[in-house]
């Protein structure tokens, strides 16, 4: 997930401060996520569509008719809510610094009998994990070949997940950080999209997990990460986040990654800074 910013011009359609707060108490109750006055402009646009899809005349209607027992609508809503801006990530220094030093150290750390595994646990529409999946294809083809390679893509979002899970991809999205010789290798045209070779798709495994509940089928991994969705969380769940991957999701030689702009994980976290990507990538300082 990243943040959503409104549109120059855009005149932000009114919903009363009731129906904002109910809004803002439902994603904090259910995603842990902040919902800022600042983007009440995305709040109709967004909602309009679900609204309509359960036969609903506006969105405040929408929000009134929310019900304990109506777990889809929340659902819905919180899908609808969350942002999922996401690019191929194959020309960054965050790769640069996996290439160099993070999975060298990872695959020479590793039991061989196991694959190295990796959890991208925001996945939005897949395009991290498969960035990751070519970038390991290019770099140690016959360990992929070799099936010795497991990424778990997770996100909050059924719709993105799904997404994900086919890897279809428009033009404008493969254009985004993708270079056209890796376009060419890695994936098939198909009418006008283009899709993620099937040998690559077979090293993804999907789920949908919400970070602040359970995280069914997340194994312990080589290496987690966590990029743009930790400042969306108040900061106590964003300390316990970091947290349970340390504990839980980590194996104990295990690296994370989190975004270049979120706040640093100070040593008290059991991380410490790699130095590179502007203190993107940590490594466990404290043994499970």
């Amino acid at each position: 997930m990243t943040a959503m910013t409104a549109p120059s011009g855009v005149l932000v359609p009114t919903l009363s401060n009731e129906d904002f707060v109910s809004l803002q108490r439902l994603l904090l109750d259910h995603a842990a996520i902040q919902l800022d006055q600042q983007r009440s402009y995305l709040v109709d646009a967004r909602l309009r569509p679900v609204a309509r899809r359960y036969h609903l005349s506006g969105v405040s209607e929408l929000i009134r008719a929310l019900r304990p027992d109506s777990p889809q609508m929340v659902t819905d809503i919180v899908d609808a809510l969350t942002s999922n801006d996401t690019a191929f990530m194959l020309h960054s220094e965050l790769v640069d610094s996996l290439v160099e030093q993070v999975l060298p150290e990872l695959l020479a750390a590793r039991d061989p009998s196991q694959p190295l595994t990796i959890w991208s646990a925001a996945c939005s529409s897949g395009q991290e994990p498969y960035s990751l999946a070519i970038l390991l294809h290019e770099r140690y083809p016959k360990l992929v070949a070799a099936g010795q390679v497991r990424i778990v893509a997770s996100d909050l979002s059924p719709t993105m997940v799904m997404r994900c899970a086919a890897g279809r991809y428009s033009r404008i999205e493969v254009n985004r950080g993708l270079p056209p010789e890796i376009l060419a290798r890695q994936f098939e045209r198909d009418s006008r999209d283009w899709l993620v070779r099937p040998e690559l798709r077979s090293t993804v495994e999907v789920r949908v997990i919400n970070l602040i509940h359970a995280w069914p089928g997340v194994p312990r991994c080589d290496l987690v990460l966590a990029r743009n969705v930790l400042p969306f969380f108040p900061e106590p769940v964003r300390n316990q986040v970091v947290d349970r991957i340390r504990r839980t999701a980590l194996k104990s030689y295990g690296y994370l990654v989190v975004g270049p702009d979120e706040p640093a994980l100070g040593p008290q976290s059991g991380f410490e800074p790699l130095g590179l990507s502007h203190h993107a990538c940590y490594r466990m300082t404290e043994r499970i």
